[in-house]
């Protein structure tokens, strides 16, 4: 391992959060660099300086007016936030809006254009062949009155008729 790699690792290292795998990579390098070693040294004696400093007192009642502070904002932050289109609409900029709607109208023009083909195609549909013979399924025209081949025979030769 680079000496770059371990100590970007050397906080987690010291603080048991690594892989055993890591872990091991990381003691051979500790081993043999004397600069990884003292920069784990420092990283320890900070860390025990921060856990012996004492910390700054809060003022009295401080987590009772963060509390109600809080309560008052939380109505008015669920106000703002709807799922209503139009109120999303009308609080959007224009130059949101104006895009949003040629973004609908180019996309509904190109799908008019794209599918044009498609209306005049159905009219002109042929009956699809008799799929009995297409796919060579008349080895099922044997099968019993009530077997599972019979229904199936029955579905796909005539499509919306099997149940009649």
């Amino acid at each position: 391992m680079r000496c770059k790699h371990v100590r970007g690792k050397l906080d987690a290292y010291q603080s048991n959060e690594l892989p055993p795998q890591v872990r091991g990579q990381i003691d051979e390098h500790l081993e043999s660099c004397e600069g990884c070693r003292q920069a784990l040294r420092r990283l320890r004696k900070l860390k025990g300086v921060l856990e012996a400093a004492p910390g700054a007192p809060l003022p009295a009642g401080f987590a009772e007016r963060v509390l109600q502070k809080a309560r008052r904002r939380q109505p008015a932050a669920a106000a703002r936030f709807s799922l209503n289109p139009f109120r999303w609409w009308l609080g959007s900029p224009a130059g949101i809006r104006f895009a949003a709607a040629a973004s609908l109208g180019i996309g509904l023009a190109l799908g008019g254009l794209l599918g044009s083909d498609m209306w005049g195609a159905a009219a002109d549909v042929k009956p699809p062949a008799d799929p009995v013979a297409v796919y060579r399924f008349d080895y099922l025209s044997a099968a019993p009155d009530g077997s599972m081949g019979q229904a199936f025979s029955l579905m796909i030769a005539a499509p919306g008729k099997a149940g009649e």
